[in-house]
């Protein structure tokens, strides 16, 4: 009986251990880290009234994508001086001043550029196309949206067969977009081999210009190389020299065997 009650004893003792709330042990170890979530962009509608002159208050240059927004009886209200090869890449600042002139905030870039291009066919492509390009080289628009707008152009690349213009504008475009994709190295190596008019090349020796690291450390950069050195083209002399450019350094031979030397 006593044996009994001791077991039983014990037991109670057990349950009213278990029983206990967690927090009357203390526990050590580091305070928890607390990480700051930056805010999601705030998405604003782009008025769609404003749509069509928008688009036709750009300029576009040849070269540089757009040049000049202009106002109310063709006041010049941003420009970017003249139109060369040398300035298509301008300055986030400059082109947060292209869009203050445009009237354009950030937070209505992304519904821009989807009404954009969800009213292509019905407004005027080449300036549309350039438009679309600033837009996602803007900072403040998110990666998916700027994703987005990369694929769009690739693929315009393959229904806008005829308009050489508006094409020019696409592949300067993606010349100078901040990172390198499998589609658009392909888009831009198949444009520079079946392209015969080189005015609308020129954006492909840009792109060079400009990825060469990133083309460099590619699986595929052996591969690149002799496809565009294989082409006959008067760009491709200074494509092949900008990428040979990114070549590290092949020691000598004879510092090789004067190191193993000493």
């Amino acid at each position: 009986m006593k044996k009994t009650l001791f077991a039983l004893g014990l037991a109670m003792l057990s349950y009213s251990a278990m029983a206990l709330p967690v927090g009357t042990t203390a526990v050590t170890g580091p305070e928890p880290r607390i990480v700051e979530v930056a805010p999601a962009p705030v998405v604003e509608p782009f008025p769609a009234a404003n749509l069509w002159k928008t688009v036709k208050s750009l300029q576009i240059g040849p070269q540089s994508g757009i040049t000049k927004v202009l106002g109310p009886k063709k006041a010049v209200l941003w420009t970017r001086g003249f139109d060369d090869h040398k300035v298509a890449r301008i300055s986030d600042e400059e082109r947060r001043r292209m869009f203050d002139a445009l009237g354009v905030p950030e937070g209505q870039l992304v519904s821009l550029s989807q009404q954009l291009i969800e009213k292509y066919p019905k407004l005027p492509h080449t300036p549309t196309v350039a438009l679309l390009g600033a837009i996602a080289l803007e900072p403040a628009l998110p990666r998916a949206e700027q994703q987005r707008l990369e694929a769009w152009l690739n693929r315009l690349l393959t229904l806008e067969t005829k308009d050489v213009i508006t094409r020019r504008q696409a592949l300067l475009a993606l010349a100078l977009w901040p990172h390198t994709s499998d589609e658009t190295v392909a888009t831009m190596l198949g444009v520079y081999e079946t392209s015969k008019n080189n005015w609308e090349t020129f954006p492909v020796h840009q792109f060079v210009e400009y990825h060469a690291g990133d083309l460099w450390d590619r699986e595929d950069a052996e591969q690149l190389r002799q496809r565009f050195g294989a082409v006959e083209s008067l760009y491709t002399p200074g494509i092949m020299q900008v990428m040979a450019q990114q070549e590290p350094p092949v020691p000598s031979t004879v510092l090789e065997t004067e190191a193993a030397t000493q």
